[in-house]
């Protein structure tokens, strides 16, 4: 338990630490919030020895960019997103000067067991704990030569665009664990800032930092004051609401028209007529999950999802869809193609149909909204076929545009409040013209108040004050 008190004479703040025999006082600290941080530091030393020791050496002989490189060989390689993640991480080994890292999945997600002869079963499949193996490479990758001047040119405009931001994580980066402060993590948000950085980037950054933290100090016994990373105003994510307009979906199915590649014409029709996410679709779904039933209706069985097991139903058109694929073994992927080649495909259509700023992710916006009319708001069914939970991010995902709502208000059953107002005015009769006069005959208390007469009594009271 610690003590804080205050100085008369000197003005200087001290504090007193008694923990489980061990006491330890010093005083000297010109702000009482100094002399608690120098307390927590000293509380987490004790529980630390006693705890055990801790890892590595410690946060004082530590720089950040070394301890997010045990960070990812602990703790990111069991995350389904290690990828994604290291791509932040990678920046600030390279700003401390170290061998960036690649992930290479092991195993985890979905697995099949298999028969006598070593053919996959649909019936022995289970879910495996993700993980992924690190190395360390160059910080350059090798590409072949149709693709090295495609990938200079996009390194090039990113190196320009993240100058500032990564001039600020090399100091970073170079930094001991233990005095990185709030402030220091603040100049990285905003050097993202002016470099015209998405809030999403910036707040996953700013998520992998307070991960860090919090895992240092649970995890690796590391006496830290406090996460740095709360004390920093978080970025709020941008709320995105693109769907896909009429005119650019007749755009985009010329442009799909042209396409040769035939499972990618499939995966977008797909993706819109069942509002289902690209890694369930790319990664998950396999041809053994079709549950076709006539009495009960189709629906398609996703066993690991992104929150779990889910049920997708599916209309009759995109049971035809599936018919026109290649049918494969139960255990295979209904979709068999890698995250970069449908990023490439997309881009190359996008640009063919002169569509701008359109994710493939905003298709299932596009689902969804279109669903929530066609289901008349039933926001139940909404959730079993989007398989969205919350009716937080159920809000988000539904994006009705205000010209299509206008256009649906022009042709209401009914007419609405107003309207019936409106209609019981127009038939009333027109009210009688009213005036404001004082009496003669008011007394004088009653003199400035005003007494409401119609046009005949006006015209009685004007006559007789000529009279």
């Amino acid at each position: 338990m610690a003590t804080f008190g205050k100085n008369k004479k000197t003005g200087k703040h001290f504090a007193r630490i008694r923990l489980a025999g061990h006491e330890a006082y010093k005083c000297g600290f010109d702000h009482r919030t100094d002399a608690k941080e120098w307390a927590n530091i000293q509380e987490g030393l004790y529980k630390n020895a006693s705890r055990g020791t801790m890892k590595g050496m410690g946060p004082q002989k530590t720089m950040l960019g070394v301890a997010l490189r045990d960070y990812a060989y602990d703790v990111l390689v069991t995350q389904k997103g290690c990828v994604q993640a290291l791509c932040r991480v990678n920046k600030y080994l390279r700003a401390a000067g170290l061998p960036v890292l690649r992930a290479t999945l092991v195993r985890g997600g979905r697995t099949f067991g298999t028969d006598d002869a070593g053919t996959p079963q649909a019936s022995k499949q289970k879910i495996e704990q993700t993980l992924y193996k690190l190395e360390e490479v160059s910080s350059t990758p090798v590409f072949q030569a149709p693709q090295q001047a495609a990938f200079a040119q996009r390194s090039s405009d990113n190196a320009a665009r993240d100058a500032a931001p990564q001039a600020v994580r090399e100091d970073l980066a170079r930094m001991p664990v233990s005095d990185i402060r709030g402030f220091n993590l603040t100049k990285v948000m905003t050097a993202m800032l002016e470099s015209a950085y998405a809030g999403a980037t910036r707040r996953q950054e700013i998520a992998i930092l307070s991960g860090f933290f919090e895992h240092a100090m649970k995890n690796w016994n590391w006496p830290l004051a406090a996460n740095p990373a709360l004390a920093v105003k978080w970025p709020t994510g941008d709320k995105r609401d693109r769907v896909l307009s009429k005119e650019e979906a007749k755009r985009l199915g010329v442009a799909l028209a042209n396409c040769r590649n035939k499972p990618f014409q499939i995966f977008l029709l797909f993706a819109m007529e069942t509002a289902m996410r690209r890694g369930e679709m790319l990664w998950t779904a396999c041809w053994c999950d079709i549950d076709r039933n006539q009495e009960d209706g189709d629906v398609l069985k996703l066993f690991d999802a992104k929150k779990g097991s889910r049920e997708v139903p599916l209309t009759p058109f995109a049971l035809q869809l599936l018919g026109e694929l290649p049918q494969g073994a139960p255990h295979e992927r209904i979709f068999p193609m890698t995250e970069s080649a449908l990023s490439c495909a997309w881009s190359r259509v996008c640009e063919v149909a002169a569509i701008v700023d359109l994710h493939i992710h905003d298709l299932r916006h596009t689902a969804a909204t279109m669903f929530a009319d066609l289901f008349n708001g039933d926001i139940f069914t909404l959730q079993q076929v989007t398989g969205i939970k919350s009716l937080e991010i159920l809000r988000i995902y539904v994006n009705p545009k205000s010209r299509d709502v206008s256009k649906r208000m022009r042709n209401l059953p009914g007419a609405t409040i107003a309207q019936g107002l409106h209609q019981e005015i127009s038939a009333a009769p027109m009210p009688v013209k009213r005036h404001r006069v004082v009496p003669e005959s008011a007394s004088n208390a009653a003199v400035g108040t005003c007494v409401v007469y119609s046009s005949q009594a006006f015209a009685e009271a004007r006559a007789r004050r000529r009279a």
